[in-house]
């Protein structure tokens, strides 16, 4: 071993040249992390639900957990009121919400789990839509529980039957929304007379939510200091000033304990938190305020503060060029010819009939070349109309809709022709068509000061500073140049290589807006993985210079950025900035314009109108004027106003006649209007005039497809099967020509069960075989979307309605914005209402139940009559007779007058016990408006209903007449006992028991499984109301015959307990104490017990008598 000096000595001399201290500090720490790292890492970590809150509104109802870690979680829905949500590796150490006056939710049990913990959500009506969403930033997991779609009709008390006139043309009255009740008990039913609907009572407002405030940023420039606050709902802040202290007031908004706040700038001395809940901000200031502004972003959930003091000097504003657009404001002149303004109501049906398939797949015309047919020009019949805008889509396929003229929802996207008519550099090959490149927008240019050629102007840099100055602007302009000529990374480094070497030229303002349209038009057909570094680039650009002329454009772009990332609803916040906070601007209408663009990528097309409309009427001569126009012809298809959008397309060839040169397209989308409105004749005559204009026209294959598709609605299959195989042979492997052997395949036939042009043809094995085909040949092409279209379709034919929902679905899956959407989900529509149609027809309601829970987004209306139809039944065959009253209800409310509803409300009302309400509803009216079995069963009800209020002669009256007719229907053995008991109130013993003896007899001959229970039932009955005629030995006899009769031993012991108390009343006392002391030997309670108390009386009966001597 060494010895303690040595180790003394060796520390003495490292202690020179290292501390030991910290030599031992280390060396701990090194052990302690191999110690930590050795041992065997634990499955999961558990984590604790920290907090639980409920925010409730008038429909609908967010419970929210907090959790001090990652949540993972699961939610299942058991039963139509049960949703379990499963949250494995976690506990809970808060207690529940208050619940009392939630309307959605009824209780809440949390449970242990063998994985960890589940919470069981009662809800208070069946049904209810549940979301779920998880912010992973704040570990905070929202639970959104709506209101059932199927049960949230109110349902008034029941009316006397409607005079005719309503009936035929029922107006529902719109009624304000029902706040839901636990368990809700079915409106009793009255006959009064029919009062006309309150008026509609104001909508309650939703109650705000408290915004989580998951931080507070703080950014300084040489102008002025940016404070930020971001919240994950919106904001609503105030400001205030007092003795140098700014203080930022919010309302519902809470601050989280973990959210950084910073501690201040050259500005700001220090922030400091008044109240986190509703949050208060104290901002003490370095010196005296001189001037603010507070502003919100990202739908408000950003408030923006930012703040300038007096100790700087105030930025010099930079001169704003004149607006173009001060001098734009001038009204269009409409002609008397316009159509009145059509109602903004969204068309409830499908377009207009096209083309089989070719309201899917929009096709297009062909040359005069091609079809050997000579084309007039037709006259130019446009007429000024209220003009819209166009703003540049978000294209799906760049190869199929790109360029100028945007894609247009109802021409479909095989009608559509390809963008630029510009030649290519480049030779076309028959089978494919290479990419065209579109021309960047146009970005604004900055006014720097341009030297001239021949001397320096006035004020011009001289000398090694004069030489930087020219090195500087040829390093722009080389920037610059490549730019223009779409060589987008050598424009990138050329601008990051001006900032970074002249960071305070002039030119450095325009070279950071440049730069970040650099990084957008590269990135442009593929922008969701530099999305971010896009949007980064212009938010620099902006906080750098916001006084800037360009700051207008830079929110536009980032609007545009946001529609390629596939994220429209963002952009509009964007373009809502340059509108309010630049109403001045020249790039207004570009916003308005794109604005639009971002509402048809929604498909909110009246709001796009609108926007476009805007443009038109107030910048009637801005560039952006004939995008506007277009912008309004691709909404205008995009809610079926075909009419409209031909007078607007012929109003541009009107204003504009070089345009159906340059752009024959124009006179392509006229043709496309006419065909929808199948004018079909006019519609050729246009494909063709714009074949004859360009016969080299992108999409020609297309084009004559869509020419064929006329001759085939005009039923002359020759000519369109020949320019079907014209289109296959000429470009066999186009979107057209894969379209035309889809024609060609396929045979008409006439649907009129299903009046949509899809439905059309004849579902032939030759036709299934093409779809599959095409459809699995050429998967990313739009093509392949029709053929999943028409497969669908197929199997819908063929009753495979579950092959039809999960072709149709996958389509949906892959494709959300495919625009064949509303053919989709009209055939979804029809495959899942069928399926319904299908369980009820098979006798299983509970998977009726269960699917339509599941699948309500399948299904365009889960609120229609038809649904609610298949619910009731599906209900009444449950048991859940409650709720299948309550859709009855429902339905007579909404006007469906039919006697079948009514027998099945009256049905359910009498497993409720509710006679009386049966007794209005089958009033002598009623019953007339029955036949046959229906009318059996309406007048057995209505004699039971009477019979259980005791009114025994109006029951007798109904009894006799029904059983003298029907002696022998289904209820009849029912209605015999409760015509006995009628009967026996009235002290008709004798016709009591008769009735009862046809009963028996009528139950002896059924086989079903209610069947010896009920004969037991009667037999009972016989006997008690023998022995209350006095009829005892007869009673006996039924008694015994019960005993034989008893389905379990517990009926055989109450038989005979009764048989006993027969003997005993017909005084016979030897057969008494046998009958209860084998009674006591079955040990079955009550019966046995009372046997056994009935036997000490016996046994005590002589002691007592002896005592009374």
């Amino acid at each position: 071993m060494l010895s303690n000096t040595w180790w003394e000595d060796t520390a003495k001399r490292l202690q020179g040249e290292f501390d030991i201290h910290k030599v031992f500090k280390y060396l701990l720490v090194v052990l302690t992390a191999l110690f930590w790292g050795l041992l065997p890492a634990t499955e999961s970590q558990a984590y604790v639900i920290t907090g639980m809150r409920l925010v409730s509104s008038e429909e609908m109802s967010r419970l929210v957990l907090q959790a001090d870690g990652p949540l993972e979680f699961k939610v299942d829905l058991t039963d139509p009121q049960t949703v379990v949500l499963s949250l494995p590796n976690s506990s809970m150490d808060t207690p529940k919400p208050n619940l009392q006056n939630d309307p959605v939710i009824k209780d809440i049990q949390a449970k242990i789990t063998d994985t960890g913990l589940a919470l069981v959500i009662t809800t208070r009506a069946p049904g209810v839509t549940v979301l779920p969403f998880y912010d992973a930033g704040t570990r905070q997991l929202t639970l959104e529980l709506g209101g059932s779609p199927s049960l949230s009709v109110a349902v008034p008390p029941k009316k006397t039957k409607p005079e005719p006139q309503k009936k035929s043309t029922p107006k529902p009255a719109p009624k304000p929304p029902v706040k839901p009740e636990p368990e809700p008990a079915p409106a009793k039913i009255e006959k009064k007379a029919v009062q006309a609907p309150a008026p509609r009572a104001k909508t309650p407002q939703p109650q705000p939510v408290v915004a989580a405030v998951a931080g507070v940023r703080l950014g300084t420039n040489k102008e002025y200091t940016r404070l930020v606050v971001d919240g994950d709902a919106p904001l609503q802040a105030g400001f205030d000033l007092k003795g140098g202290i700014v203080y930022l007031s919010f309302k519902r908004a809470e601050l989280l304990p973990e959210a950084p706040v910073p501690s201040g700038d050259k500005r700001i001395k220090s922030i400091s938190i008044i109240n986190p809940k509703p949050l208060k901000l104290a901002l003490k200031l370095h010196g005296p305020l001189f001037k603010h502004r507070i502003f919100k972003q990202r739908q408000g959930n950003q408030i923006i503060l930012d703040l300038v003091t007096k100790q700087e000097q105030e930025p010099k504003k930079q001169p704003q060029a004149k607006s173009a657009a001060a001098d734009q404001q001038k009204e269009i002149k409409t002609t008397k010819e316009l159509p009145e303004p059509e109602s903004d109501q969204f068309p409830q049906q499908l377009p207009e009939p096209q083309a089989p398939g070719a309201d899917q797949a929009g096709q297009a015309p062909l040359s005069a070349s091609q079809t050997n047919t000579k084309v007039a020009a037709p006259e130019n019949t446009s007429r000024d109309i209220p003009l819209v805008s166009y703003a540049e889509p978000v294209e799906g396929n760049k190869a199929m809709t790109r360029g100028k003229i945007p894609p247009v929802p109802p021409p479909q996207p095989l009608a559509r022709p390809r963008g630029p008519l510009e030649k290519e550099a480049t030779e076309k090959t028959e089978k494919q068509e290479p990419a065209i490149e579109q021309e960047p927008p146009q970005a604004p240019q900055a006014k720097a000061p341009q030297p001239e050629e021949n001397r320096f102007p006035q004020g011009a840099l001289l000398g090694p500073k004069a030489r930087q100055d020219i090195e500087a602007r040829t390093l722009f302009d080389r920037a610059k140049e490549a730019l223009d000529s779409r060589r987008f990374d050598e424009a990138i480094n050329g601008f990051q290589l001006f900032l970074k070497t002249y960071p305070d030229h002039p030119l450095a303002e325009e070279a950071h807006f440049r730069l970040a349209d650099a990084f957008l038009y590269k990135n442009e057909r593929n922008i969701a993985p530099s999305y971010d570094e896009v949007m980064l680039n212009y938010q620099k650009a902006v906080d750098l210079y916001p006084k800037s002329e360009q700051v207008p454009w830079a929110f536009a772009m980032m609007g545009e950025a946001a529609i390629l990332a596939q994220e429209p609803y963002k952009a509009v916040g964007y373009f809502d900035l340059v509108t309010e906070d630049h109403p001045k601007s020249e790039y207004v209408p570009l916003a308005k314009v794109k604005k639009g663009a971002a509402f048809l990528a929604q498909a909110k097309y009246r709001r796009a109108i609108d926007e476009y409309r805007e443009v038109s009427s107030k910048y009637p001569d801005s560039r952006f004027r004939r995008d506007a126009d277009w912008g309004q012809a691709r909404a205008l298809f995009g809610i079926a106003r075909y009419e409209r959008a031909s007078l607007l397309l012929k109003d541009m060839d009107r204003r504009n006649p070089e345009l159906r040169i340059k752009e024959p397209e124009l006179l392509y989308y006229i043709g496309e209007a006419d065909y929808q409105l199948k004018r079909y004749e006019s519609a050729r005559r246009y494909f063709l005039w714009a074949l004859n204009i360009m016969p080299d026209i992108p999409y020609a294959d297309i084009m004559l497809t869509r020419v064929g598709d006329t001759y085939q609605f005009e039923k002359d299959y020759k000519t369109a099967k020949d320019i079907y195989r014209r289109v296959v042979e000429k470009w066999p492997e186009t979107d057209g020509a894969l379209v035309a052997r889809i024609r060609l395949a396929e045979s008409p036939k006439s649907d009129e069960k299903h009046p949509v042009d899809l439905f059309q043809i004849e579902a032939t094995t030759d036709a299934f075989e093409t779809y599959k085909e095409i459809a699995e040949k050429y998967p990313d092409r739009q093509v392949a979307q029709l053929a999943q279209l028409k497969l669908g379709v197929y199997y819908y034919k063929k009753q495979q309605y579950n092959k039809s929902l999960n072709v149709l679905s996958k389509l949906v899956q892959r494709h959300p914005r495919t625009i064949f959407r509303p053919d989709v989900d009209y055939t979804r529509n029809l495959a899942a209402m069928a399926l319904l149609a299908e369980f009820k027809d098979q006798n299983m309601p509970l998977r009726l139940m269960e699917y339509y829970l599941k699948n309500q987004d399948l299904l365009t209306r889960p609120n229609s009559n038809q649904v609610l139809r298949l619910l009731a039944w599906a209900y009444d065959q449950a048991g859940l007779s409650k709720r299948a009253a309550k859709l009855y209800e429902i339905l007579m409310v909404r006007g469906v007058d039919e006697p079948a509803i009514n027998l099945a409300l009256a049905r359910n009302r009498m497993k409720e016990r509710e006679f009386k309400a049966v007794e209005g509803l089958l009033t002598k009216d009623d019953l007339a408006r029955l036949k046959g079995d229906d009318l059996i069963l309406a007048r057995s009800l209505l004699a039971r209903a009477l019979a259980k209020q005791k009114k025994c002669k109006q029951a007798d009256r109904v009894f006799a007449g029904l059983l003298a007719k029907a002696p022998n229907h289904k209820n009849a053995p029912l209605d015999y006992q409760t015509w006995a008991d009628c009967l026996a109130e009235m002290k008709q013993y004798k016709k009591g028991l008769a009735a009862l003896e046809k009963a028996s007899a009528l139950l002896k001959t059924r086989t079903d499984i209610n069947s010896g229970l009920q004969r037991y039932i009667t037999v009972m009955q016989s006997g008690s109301l023998a022995r209350r005629a006095g009829m005892l030995t007869r009673a006996i006899d039924e008694f015994k015959k019960a005993q034989d009769l008893a389905p379990t031993i517990r009926e055989r012991a109450q038989a005979i307990y009764e048989t006993a108390m027969a003997y005993k009343q017909a005084g016979k006392p030897e057969k008494l104490a046998p009958a209860f002391q084998r009674l006591v030997k079955f040990k079955v309670k009550p019966w046995s017990d009372m046997a056994a108390r009935h036997l000490k009386d016996m046994e005590l009966a002589p002691s007592l008598a002896q005592v009374g001597r």
